[in-house]
C-alpha cells in the first residue's frame, strides 16, 4: 500500500503499471502541459484536440523526447460547437 508521505516525497503519481491517460484538449496550455509531464513518468498517452497542427506538433515532440502517445482528432463538425 502507498503511503501519503510517499507520495509527497517523490512527486509521482502512486499508480501501478502500464499507466495509461487520456487528455482532451491536449493541443495547448494545461493540456498539453499535462501530456508532457504524464509521459515523462512513463504514462502511454491518447491525445484529443481541435487543432490538429498543434496536436501532431505535441505527438512529434513526445514521441522523439518521452515515451509512447497516439493523436486522435475529432471530426470536423466538431469545430462548429
Amino acid at each position: 500500500m502507498v503511503q501519503a508521505n510517499e507520495i509527497l516525497s517523490t512527486g509521482t503519481t502512486p499508480l501501478l503499471s502500464p499507466r495509461r491517460a487520456i487528455i482532451i484538449g491536449a493541443s495547448s496550455g494545461i493540456g498539453a502541459e499535462l501530456a508532457r509531464r504524464l509521459a515523462a513518468e512513463g504514462y502511454s498517452l491518447a491525445l484529443l484536440a481541435r487543432r490538429a497542427d498543434l496536436l501532431a506538433a505535441l505527438c512529434k515532440e513526445i514521441n522523439s523526447s518521452a515515451g509512447e502517445v497516439r493523436a486522435i482528432f475529432p471530426h470536423p463538425r466538431c469545430n462548429r460547437l
